[in-house]
């Protein structure tokens, strides 16, 4: 039987966060990476929880343990070969000390990212999206950043490429 833990009513303007809900001691949040906001994150651990969030690589500022920014491509290309990354590295925050987390991430399956490919190009080949692999895949399935359709012009940059 599953149930409610809690449960919070918002107006229009409360959105979904990770630390709406009180944190019990021990337990781990599970996010996608539309929840990937470094103060969020901060206040679950500072309570006591754990967290496994998906996120993109342009969703925080990504930092190496001299409080560089980290070029995550670069490490996701020099990890390879290994078919995985994990490594320590800090998340930077709005005037505080960078957040401590630790970075996974794994190559998918060869079969698994020409599935992705052949859907992002079969995505920009329904929009006649002349910019290739790259442009096809930030746009399969996104609304634009302006809310109007997805061929807006204001959304028309690239962010996020495949890795495989």
């Amino acid at each position: 039987m599953e149930r409610f833990s809690h449960f919070v009513l918002t107006d229009e303007k409360g959105a979904e966060s990770l630390d709406r809900a009180p944190v019990v001691k021990g337990e781990i949040r599970l996010a996608d990476r539309g929840y990937a906001h470094p103060e969020a994150i901060a206040k679950v651990i500072k309570a006591g929880g754990d967290l496994v969030v998906r996120a993109g690589g342009k969703s925080m500022t990504w930092l190496n343990s001299d409080g560089d920014r980290m070029d995550l491509i670069a490490a996701l290309r020099e990890a390879e070969p290994r078919l995985s990354l994990d490594r320590a590295i800090f998340v930077k925050r709005k005037n505080c000390q960078s957040l401590a987390v630790r970075f996974v991430a794994v190559t998918k399956s060869p079969e698994a990212a020409e599935k992705a490919r052949r859907q992002a190009r079969r995505a920009a080949h329904k929009r006649n999206d002349k910019r290739g692999l790259l442009g096809a895949v930030h746009r399969a399935g996104r609304r634009s950043r302006c809310g109007k359709s997805r061929n807006c012009l204001r959304s028309r940059r690239a962010t996020s490429p495949v890795l495989s």
